[in-house]
């Protein structure tokens, strides 16, 4: 098989797998709008929209990082890749527990202060997310 044709079927695998992603995305958000009011339901997509926002400013690479590396199996590289995902999350996780409020004011839903609270266990979960 020529390069090209493997690169524009690596593209074409790439291009689909996204595409079910976001069908499959629009098709939960479509279910959660159905069972929930529609207070409830904008409240669920601000908690959404700040844990993407979170995730999107505070990505690492590192990830990618590792599959690039040739060191990749070295475990001292491995325990500082670990170290900088714990920092991020205790990180993310302090800030978010700190705008909880401001948040809650922001998008005009004080009763669900405790929601963007909860939302700290998304970040410190990933923290500790294995890498191998």
């Amino acid at each position: 098989m020529s390069i090209k044709r493997r690169f524009l079927k690596g593209g074409a695998q790439i291009a689909l797998t996204q595409i079910l992603q976001q069908a499959l995305l629009l098709a939960r958000n479509i279910v959660v709008a159905r069972l929930l009011p529609p207070e409830q339901f904008g409240i669920a997509l601000t908690l959404v929209t700040v844990i993407s926002a979170l995730d999107a400013v505070s990505e690492l690479g590192i990830e990618l990082f590792l599959i690039r590396s040739p060191d990749a199996a070295n475990p001292c590289l491995q325990d500082t890749l670990h170290t900088a995902l714990i920092m991020r999350g205790l990180l993310s996780a302090g800030v978010l527990f700190a705008m909880a409020y401001p948040l809650a004011q922001l998008f005009g839903s004080l009763e669900a202060v405790w929601a963007y609270q909860m939302l700290v266990a998304v970040p410190l979960t990933k923290a500790f997310m294995h890498l191998d």
